[in-house]
């Protein structure tokens, strides 16, 4: 089993599968035939991890292709426009000939630009209304809202309950997204993960576990376009 080793000043092994890649941390003078043991001894558990990252990939290799687009849970075909702008139907990513060479879509700088404004775009107007929307309805309060570009996190909430929604939540499902508005309001509440903050969550969101686990599966989308 090939694997990346980080050493550390750490007291324990640890091992993890992103990306299609095995990373090992362990403490600094363990010795190497220790560490191999412990990733053999993973190994059921590594080949079920890679196996269902690489299902993944493959459930959104078009995405990440630019054979197809997503806003609201939907996967739009691109489609050529006389239009100087990117615009969307229900079905269809209108995009520009400019972006063209012979016919097909070229995934270039200029063009990574031009897709994440148009998101960018899209995200601010829907994330922020949405996020109105929830505060009021349910009480809550925030003091800020801004899109995010983080590698790790749809969303946070710091202690002056500043809300931060990372932009790429405007491909998912409009019921995910109210997850996350929600998950982040609660903590506008509740600075913790504690029991109260997963009951006040589970007050409006009695399904949240079943959200995290999609999170959990789109979460490779993060990685779009960086």
């Amino acid at each position: 089993m090939e694997y990346t080793l980080s050493r550390s000043k750490r007291k324990n092994i640890t091992i993890c599968v992103k990306d299609g890649r095995v990373t090992v941390k362990a403490p600094l003078k363990t010795d190497i035939k220790v560490i191999d043991g412990f990733v053999a001894s993973k190994e059921k558990w590594l080949a079920r991890k890679l196996r269902e990252n690489s299902e993944r990939q493959k459930r959104y290799e078009d995405v990440f292709a630019g054979r197809e687009f997503m806003h609201l849970g939907e996967r739009l075909l691109p489609c050529v426009t006389d239009k100087k702008r990117i615009w969307s139907s229900c079905k269809n990513l209108f995009i520009p000939q400019e972006f063209y060479y012979n016919g097909v879509l070229i995934i270039s700088d200029l063009f990574v630009a031009a897709i994440k404004k148009y998101y960018m775009r899209k995200a601010k107007k829907y994330l922020g209304t949405r996020l109105a929307e929830l505060s009021e309805h349910y009480g809550f309060s925030y003091k800020k809202f801004s899109l995010t570009n983080a590698k790790t996190k749809w969303g946070s909430c710091d202690s002056a309950n500043r809300i931060k929604l990372n932009w790429r939540l405007i491909m998912l499902h409009k019921g995910l997204i109210d997850y996350v508005i929600v998950h982040e309001l609660t903590h506008t509440v509740e600075h913790n993960h504690s029991r109260n903050f997963w009951n006040g969550v589970a007050a409006i969101y009695p399904r949240y576990k079943e959200a995290i686990a999609c999170l959990k599966e789109a979460g490779i989308l993060i990685n779009l376009w960086r």
